[in-house]
């Protein structure tokens, strides 16, 4: 039998990365991630998002956190998918701070924000107890016509109720 060599590539570690994601092991993702910059592969956003995913899904919000500043840091051009996998990992962790600041760099990027990347960051604020940031995202999304949806009006109500102000729902 003989043995064929597979070319390591940014094709090749995205579909590695992907698969750690998918498997739960961040870890792996981020070994992967890392031996990227090692051996000069390029990293791009596919790359990066996948192992902000990864990440998330493994609870570690600081590691998603520090993968966007290196993205910075690099010059790897943020994208919707990206950004709504860090704001994520902030609304898992209730780093509502962080999650606004993420929201802002999409704005900086010009990305335009979608009712799943609102909800995570409304329900980040909810779950940090800051009601009235997570009603300013919503004036927000209304000013900017994104279609607001179950998941948004129940993080803004759950959001109110934590504030005490919920005749502001």
């Amino acid at each position: 039998m003989t043995r064929s060599k597979v070319e390591t590539n940014t094709i090749t570690c995205n579909a590695l990365i992907s698969a750690c994601e998918r498997g739960s092991h961040w870890e792996k993702a981020l070994c992967f991630f890392s031996g990227m910059f090692q051996i000069d592969v390029g990293v791009g956003a596919s790359t990066c998002s996948a192992t902000i995913s990864a990440c998330v899904k493994g609870s570690k919000w600081e590691i998603a956190s520090q993968i966007l500043d290196i993205m910075v840091q690099r010059g790897v051009e943020s994208n919707a998918m990206i950004c709504s996998a860090a704001i994520g990992a902030c609304e898992t962790r209730a780093r509502w701070e962080k999650a606004l600041q993420f929201f802002s760099v999409m704005a900086q990027d010009k990305i335009e924000p979608n009712t799943i990347i609102y909800n995570a960051a409304i329900s980040a604020c909810e779950k940090g107890c800051e009601w009235e940031q997570a009603l300013g995202l919503l004036h927000r999304m209304t000013r900017d016509r994104v279609e607001m949806d179950t998941t948004t009006c129940s993080a803004m109500i759950s959001a109110c109720e934590k504030g005490g102000k919920l005749h502001q729902a």
